[in-house]
């Protein structure tokens, strides 16, 4: 076995690290393989990865017999329709973030994105690095039993339809991955981020398999923990910068952006691609979102500008 692009985890249970560190737009794969099946767990780890951990296996990329996705983002499905094209195999996603798989526009809109141009150039992105609409063959529920004999954990606030998948204590967890907590879509919330790693840590489990970071054998529970509290000390910080006055997002993104900068001993914020920058427009967005539900700040809109203030 050619562990430079697969290891071996488990009796049939096979980890192929993802390309350019896992970092996006690539994830870690897991494949499950037996005598009945060839199951690829978010196969965005790159075809190259792929092709050459299947062959250090013994398979080929048209053995592969069940495609199972976490969630919908490019990093994790943008591989499903060549996959298909070369393997027949089903597809399965939860049926919240099926539709995002189904129709380019819905994946689009699930961004968040509303300055025309900037559509256009995200659309344009994802085309040109493979995304194609495609059929869902099996729509996942939570509870439900997906190829593996792996139980689906619904775990919303990353994606609507984000789900983790455990069996006998080892859990692939998709971006539950206890590296920074990502809400930089219109369609993630905080609070469900919150609420299902809060599930997770009431789990038994010794093993958890990320889309990226690296897989996690010990410390888990500390680890989910520590996930946890980014999330919480993200709000925190919202709610020192909002102590004293009203503020819009730009002008609390501007202070995050500041009080970061001095954290870390720079003169000036890092400056971020406009992608980029809206993703943390998205991710402020949601957090404060979160401190509205739970009743520690609102919003109104004065004179065409919407204000945020803790209350």
């Amino acid at each position: 076995m050619n562990q430079e692009y697969v290891q071996q985890l488990a009796d049939h249970l096979y980890w192929v690290p993802g390309g350019n560190g896992a970092r996006f737009p690539y994830c870690h794969s897991y494949l499950w393989v037996d005598d009945a099946q060839l199951v690829a767990f978010d196969p965005q780890c790159g075809q190259t990865q792929l092709r050459q951990a299947l062959k250090s296996l013994g398979h080929k990329l048209g053995d592969i017999t069940s495609i199972v996705c976490t969630h919908f983002h490019i990093d994790h499905s943008s591989s499903n329709v060549p996959l298909r094209e070369k393997s027949g195999a089903e597809i399965w996603i939860h049926e919240l973030d099926a539709p995002a798989l189904r129709d380019l526009d819905n994946f689009v809109a699930r961004y968040g994105m509303e300055n025309e141009q900037m559509v256009a150039l995200w659309q344009k992105f994802l085309v040109d690095f493979g995304v194609r609409p495609h059929e869902v063959d099996h729509e996942i529920r939570d509870g439900d039993i997906v190829p593996g004999n792996f139980r689906a954990i619904h775990t919303p606030g990353h994606t609507p339809g984000h789900c983790c998948f455990y069996k006998d204590g080892i859990l692939i967890a998709g971006d539950i991955d206890l590296t920074v907590p990502w809400l930089g879509n219109l369609s993630s919330n905080a609070g469900d981020f919150i609420a299902s790693i809060e599930r997770l840590q009431q789990m038994d489990i010794q093993m958890l398999l990320p889309g990226h970071g690296v897989p996690v054998l010990e410390l888990i529970q500390e680890g989910l923990e520590e996930f946890r509290q980014k999330l919480l000390r993200r709000e925190t910080q919202l709610l020192e910068v909002l102590d004293s006055e009203s503020l819009t997002l730009d002008e609390i993104a501007t202070r995050v952006d500041q009080a970061k900068a001095e954290r870390r001993g720079q003169e000036e914020p890092t400056d971020r691609s406009p992608f980029a920058q809206h993703f943390h427009h998205m991710s402020i967005l949601n957090s404060l979102k979160h401190l509205q539900e739970t009743g520690h700040v609102d919003n109104w809109d004065e004179n065409g500008r919407v204000l945020w203030k803790v209350i």
